[in-house]
C-alpha cells in the first residue's frame, strides 16, 4: 500500500480539482445540486476523501474544508440530509414513515465520514445485514411503495424497480422502472442514479455472500 503525507495528498487535491477546469466553488455548488458529470462526480469523491484523511491527521493543521454532507434527493426533491456533525434531517414537506426512518437511521450511522479504510471489509459486512433487514420491512410492508415519489425512490434503490431474474417467468415484472418514471416524473440522469445505488447495494449483498458471513 502507497502511504502518502499530508502535503502530497493536498497536491494531489489541488491537481484533481485542475483537471476538471471548474473552480472549487463551482464543483462544491455542483455537487451538492447533484449536477456534476460522472467524471466530474468521481473526482469530486476522490477530494472529499482527500479532506477526510487530511482532517484526521493529528499532527498537521486541520483542514480548513469541512467534511463532506450527505444529501439524499431521488433527482429534484431532497429527502434527507446528514450533517457533517452527524445531524439527521428532512427536506421540507418529507414525513418518512417508521420503515423510512429506520433507513434513514441506519444510513445516518453508517455515513462516509465514519469510514476508514481499514474498517472496508468490516463495513461491508455490516451493511448486507442492514440492507437485508430494511429490505424484509419494505417487502412485507402493506404500504404501496409506488404510490408515493419518495418511496418509489427507497424502493428503487433497496429492492429495484427493474427485474433482476436470470431466468424469467410468470411473475417477473418487466418495465416498471419506466412507469414509475413516467408516473413520478423522474429525468433519465434520475433512474440512472437509483440503478447505480441499486447496483451498490447489490454489489455490498455480493460481497456478503462471497466472504461467507
Amino acid at each position: 500500500m502507497t502511504e502518502r503525507t499530508p502535503a502530497e495528498l493536498r497536491e494531489q487535491r489541488a491537481r484533481l480539482i485542475a483537471s476538471t477546469g471548474l473552480t472549487e466553488t463551482v464543483l462544491r455548488e455542483r455537487a451538492e445540486a447533484f449536477q456534476l458529470y460522472p467524471e466530474h462526480h468521481d473526482i469530486w469523491a476522490t477530494v472529499e476523501g482527500i479532506d477526510y484523511l487530511l482532517s484526521d491527521t493529528p499532527d498537521e493543521a486541520p483542514s480548513p474544508w469541512p467534511r463532506p454532507t450527505v444529501c439524499v434527493h431521488d433527482g429534484a426533491f431532497s429527502m434527507a440530509t446528514i450533517h457533517p456533525d452527524g445531524r439527521l434531517t428532512y427536506g421540507e414537506g418529507y414525513e418518512p414513515d417508521e420503515a423510512a426512518q429506520q433507513f434513514w437511521a441506519a444510513l445516518q450511522r453508517w455515513a462516509p465520514q465514519t469510514f476508514r479504510a481499514s474498517q472496508a471489509e468490516e463495513t461491508l459486512r455490516m451493511l448486507a445485514p442492514m440492507f437485508e433487514g430494511l429490505q424484509r420491512l419494505l417487502a412485507t410492508s402493506s404500504r404501496d411503495w409506488g404510490e408515493y415519489r419518495v418511496d418509489a425512490w427507497l424502493w428503487a434503490v433497496l429492492l429495484g424497480w427493474d427485474c433482476e431474474e436470470d431466468v424469467h417467468g410468470e411473475t417477473c415484472v418487466h418495465g416498471t422502472m419506466a412507469e414509475m418514471q413516467q408516473a413520478h416524473g423522474w429525468d433519465d440522469a434520475a433512474v440512472a442514479k437509483a440503478r447505480r445505488y441499486r447496483s451498490a447495494v447489490r454489489a455490498v449483498e455480493a460481497f456478503n455472500g462471497e466472504a461467507g458471513r
